[in-house]
């Protein structure tokens, strides 16, 4: 849903007062409420400590994944809970990239669309989790199978 605001010093806003300011949504109110029900939801439920937690654990059990394929050097997350990132780094038979094009295209073939971030969201179950994790297990022991063989791009 749009939404915006125009912000700024108090002496900047001022000349909004003298001037008709407009734009292509201006008079749509449909992502005002939609805006409203999430700070209601916001407010009434634990969302904030929700998206802490659950990014939290799926970040450490991702690194406890990484370190018992032994990717450490290949593969890191870094970032607060609610939003983390892969990062991957060149290997003697693959560059980071090609590492991460196999690890994106591993994932979406076991049901995860990712480009390597987490964006955590209250909707997300732990059934969630364990999907995800199912096929970060699987994923990770298949590129640490492939980083065995030499000229991973050739492939």
């Amino acid at each position: 849903m749009p939404i915006s605001a125009v912000v700024g010093k108090r002496e900047l806003m001022q000349a909004y007062e003298e001037v008709f300011v407009s734009g292509t949504f201006g008079g749509e109110t449909l992502s005002l409420a939609a805006a409203i029900a999430v700070i209601d939801k916001i407010k009434s439920r634990p969302v904030i400590e929700t998206l802490w937690q659950t990014g939290k654990n799926l970040g450490d059990s991702v690194h406890q994944a990484i370190t018992a394929q032994g990717l450490e050097k290949i593969i890191s997350i870094s970032g607060y809970p609610p939003m983390q990132s892969l990062a991957f780094f060149d290997h003697p038979n693959a560059s980071a990239d090609e590492i991460k094009t196999l690890f994106v295209c591993l994932m979406l073939e076991h049901g995860v669309l990712t480009i390597g971030n987490h964006n955590m969201m209250y909707a997300h179950s732990s059934s969630d989790m364990d999907f995800v994790l199912k096929a970060y297990n699987t994923v990770l022991d298949r590129i640490d199978n492939e980083l065995k063989r030499p000229g991973l791009a050739q492939r």
